[in-house]
């Protein structure tokens, strides 16, 4: 009666609380993929996957994929990889090899890519939804530079009608307003003229 109460206790924790995955193993060996349990259960569906040592450290899962890297081993049969190196992409080189992110308004349509075109070295960022822009923040939230979808370049720091951008000597952007420069240049051309009529009224003076 016990070890029937205990089998009855494992089979109902076994499919109704544990977190599992499960390993296609059916069709050709390409179209193998893991996922999880799909019974439509949510409750044995993964919450998140760690890749690494978290029991010491007191660190725990936060996200879908949690990779502490200072915990990865070289593999034995030679130095693949380093240590520390988390994520790596290979694909063969006549296609394009591409990250895709789905998310935010309408989602489930691709909002950013970065790829590799094929036959190519050169990696392409794209935003894929018209009337997008692309923006770079740094301190959090606080947005440094825009770049629109049309294609316009708009840095926060150098908001200024009508200037003209330089880059200092240590690679600072500066701007400096286009109607001050054009003052300051008509000045120095009425001073130049003043400068040539004076040594033109000395030379007929000798």
């Amino acid at each position: 009666m016990k070890t029937k109460l205990y089998l009855t206790i494992c089979v109902t924790l076994a499919t109704h609380c544990c977190i599992y995955a499960q390993f296609n193993k059916g069709g050709l060996s390409s179209s193998y993929f893991g996922q999880t349990n799909s019974n439509g259960l949510q409750t044995n569906w993964i919450r998140s996957v760690g890749v690494g040592n978290f029991s010491n450290t007191g660190d725990k899962t936060h996200a879908f994929l949690h990779v502490n890297s200072n915990y990865l081993l070289l593999p034995q049969n030679g130095s693949i990889t380093t240590l520390g190196e988390v994520f790596r992409t290979t694909g063969p080189s006549t296609d394009t090899n591409t990250w895709r992110l789905f998310t935010g308004a309408g989602n489930g349509t691709e909002k950013f890519s970065l790829f590799v075109p094929e036959n190519s070295n050169h990696v392409t960022l794209q935003v894929t939804q018209a009337g997008a822009d692309m923006r770079f923040n740094t301190g959090g939230a606080n947005e440094r530079l825009r770049i629109t979808a049309d294609g316009q370049v708009k840095v926060n720091s150098l908001q200024c009608e009508n200037c003209f951008v330089i880059t200092d000597k240590d690679g600072t952007l500066k701007t400096y307003n286009a109607k001050e420069l054009l003052s300051r240049i008509e000045n120095l051309q009425q001073q130049i003229t003043a400068i040539q009529q004076q040594l033109n009224t000395l030379a007929l003076n000798k």
